[in-house]
């Protein structure tokens, strides 16, 4: 796999980081444009623009905006199929040639789904861990911020995973908010309280972030096995229908489809 995916997946770390053309979009508005490297020891973004170098530091740095690796996607597809063992080392090696270099995140959260299905939450959990310190230590967002929790749900760190979801809701974007509130969902109803879970978590998120149109169908379905379970058939039946009508082809829409 090589040493660059030994460092990052195992965390020892090294200044030896593959270089990619994009741009860095500083705090004070400003962009910088060439072949970025990222240098972790020092928490430097190293940019190349012809002969000229400069030396940009993690903490002026609002986003950085590269290329997709062309082979995320599949990848990708492979979590979705069920093909963990094949994506899990091309998850890894973009998560090294992208360290601190937007892509990597996509290629965590997607490694860690391939170790939560594998029955391995700890080696998720620590991953998610490393990968957050390396990036600053700040709140995790997005569609990472939710597989970071559900990690900490899976380890039985529950507490955590309130306090980190909190700060989500608080200071995240509208995705990542709702993200965050059907999370809490979740850990209401591993605590047994499906009727808390249902409003607090699935419903709020369902009614409330209708704009969030990446995190709905997973409201929609969790509201829908929520409200069956209450022996909601009305209600079940609302959620439902407005799941097949607004998402057709979304996994949710497949999974309540298969009676799953």
């Amino acid at each position: 796999m090589g040493l660059l995916v030994a460092m990052l997946v195992a965390g020892t770390g090294s200044d030896v980081m593959a270089q990619v053309q994009g741009k860095i979009i500083k705090k004070d508005r400003g962009e910088v444009v060439g072949a970025i490297r990222w240098q972790p020891a020092s928490k430097v973004y190293v940019v190349q623009q012809g002969t000229v170098t400069l030396r940009i530091s993690l903490s002026d740095v609002a986003r950085v905006e590269v290329p997709k690796p062309r082979e995320i996607d599949g990848a990708i597809g492979m979590v979705q199929r069920a093909q963990y063992a094949t994506a899990m080392p091309v998850l890894e090696k973009i998560m090294a040639d992208y360290q601190n270099l937007q892509w990597d995140l996509t290629a965590a959260r997607w490694l860690a789904e391939c170790y939560l299905k594998r029955g391995e939450a700890q080696r998720a959990l620590d991953m998610c861990e490393r990968v957050i310190s390396a990036s600053g230590g700040g709140t995790p967002s997005g569609e990472f911020g939710g597989v970071y929790l559900d990690t900490l749900i899976a380890v039985g760190q529950e507490t955590k995973a309130r306090r980190i979801l909190t700060d989500m809701i608080a200071k995240g974007d509208r995705v990542t908010a709702a993200i965050a509130q059907i999370k809490r969902g979740d850990i209401d109803q591993k605590k047994g309280d499906l009727k808390l879970a249902l409003v607090d978590g699935y419903l709020r998120t369902a009614l409330l972030y209708t704009d969030a149109k990446t995190v709905i169908p997973e409201a929609l379905y969790k509201a829908v096995k929520a409200l069956e379970q209450l022996q909601q058939a009305s209600y079940a039946d609302k959620f439902r229908k407005r799941l097949l009508a607004e998402y057709p082809r979304d996994p949710y829409t497949a999974k309540l489809q298969s009676g799953q």
